[in-house]
């Protein structure tokens, strides 16, 4: 984006009300956010945009790369008065419902009691591993990695 017009973090429908009403999120945040980088880079204005659920990553995910892209900028500029198109310089798609052992598939937060019997092994053979098995990057490539990580140590000293 040429300038940055959006806040950190929006969402269109808020986490506890999407719980409630099963209304699908749909949030635009700033992709660069906490991040450290050189000084040019941190002069970048990089968008995100997240579409979850039915209503809007299902009617999303059905579109081609050029109809997807004006979709989400007729939405960023509905929510920021045309601010969206008026800044756009680039876009990357990643439409995880494309992807073929994906899906479209997220991750949802849960108690520490389920992500613990996630963890545990089934029938001493089978082993689970992923960010929704993570106690503390749940949701996070991070949390994905130091699992698998996990999973494999306890693979070969457990001796499946």
């Amino acid at each position: 984006m040429k300038e940055k017009f959006y806040p950190d973090v929006t969402v269109k429908n808020d986490l506890f009300r999407q719980l409630l009403d099963g209304d699908d999120i749909c949030a635009v945040y700033d992709a660069l956010y906490g991040k450290e980088f050189s000084a040019s880079a941190s002069s970048q204005n990089i968008l995100g945009f997240l579409a979850v659920g039915p209503k809007h990553a299902g009617e999303l995910s059905q579109l081609d790369e050029d109809e997807l892209v004006k979709a989400v900028l007729s939405r960023i500029d509905e929510a920021f008065d045309g601010a969206g198109t008026k800044n756009y310089i680039n876009h990357l798609v990643q439409n995880w419902a494309n992807e073929p052992y994906i899906h479209g598939a997220y991750s949802f937060p849960c108690s520490s009691k389920v992500t613990q019997s996630l963890r545990e092994t089934v029938g001493g053979r089978i082993l689970f591993a992923g960010e929704h098995t993570s106690t503390d990057y749940k949701s996070m490539v991070t949390g994905a990695a130091i699992e698998g990580r996990r999973a494999a140590v306890e693979a070969i000293s457990s001796s499946l």
